[in-house]
């Protein structure tokens, strides 16, 4: 039940936060909306520029991923944008996968409430000793900590934005839950945060 609670705070944040900005629409599917999304497929999603120039198309996303649990439309200075939201990637109910699209393209991504289960075995060790601002990629991360557990990618100013987020393989006390926060401009690392690890 705390799962689905939390889904649909999810959503309404969602929704919320579009009316701030513009006019909006919002549907919701039916309920027989069914988790089609994977992890693997929705990271090769891709994020085109302001544009939505190089995204992959709304076309291919209703393809691959069938109809959002969301879906909510806003107009900023004429130019209109959609947000999709769906729930239960890899079936899990605590798990959504949310994409911006203008044009028909995506411009943003967001995994969020995704957890893998692995060994935790990264160290507070290695967040200070292998992660270097300005010069780590977000490839070597990758090679060294393994897939974030959630993430963002956007395009800003001509700049690709990840930030990503490790949680289910750090090492950490009984008492708190750890948590790795590394942001990428260009693939580049440019920010890094940690919570409780050990």
């Amino acid at each position: 039940m705390k799962s689905l609670v939390k889904i649909t705070k999810l959503f309404l944040g969602v929704v919320a936060a579009l009316l701030v900005v513009g006019m909006t629409t919002t549907s919701f599917a039916s309920s027989h909306y069914k988790y089609r999304v994977t992890r693997t497929a929705f990271d090769k999603v891709s994020v085109g520029s302001n544009n939505g120039n190089g995204g992959t198309s709304l076309k291919q996303l209703e393809k691959d991923f069938g109809s959002p649990k969301l879906k909510s439309s806003r107009t900023v200075d004429n130019v209109r944008a959609t947000m999709l939201v769906y729930s239960g990637v890899d079936n899990d109910k605590n798990a959504a996968a949310i994409v911006e699209l203008i044009n028909n393209k995506v411009i943003y991504k967001e995994l969020t409430g995704y957890q893998y289960t692995r060994k935790a075995v990264a160290l507070l060790n290695d967040f200070n000793n292998k992660l270097t601002v300005n010069k780590t990629t977000y490839q070597e991360a990758l090679k060294e900590f393994g897939k974030p557990d959630e993430y963002s990618v956007s395009t800003q100013n001509g700049t690709k934005v990840i930030s990503a987020v490790w949680s289910s393989n750090l090492k950490h006390s009984a008492k708190a839950k750890a948590t790795m926060t590394l942001q990428f401009d260009n693939d580049v690392l440019v920010n890094k945060s940690q919570v409780s690890m050990e």
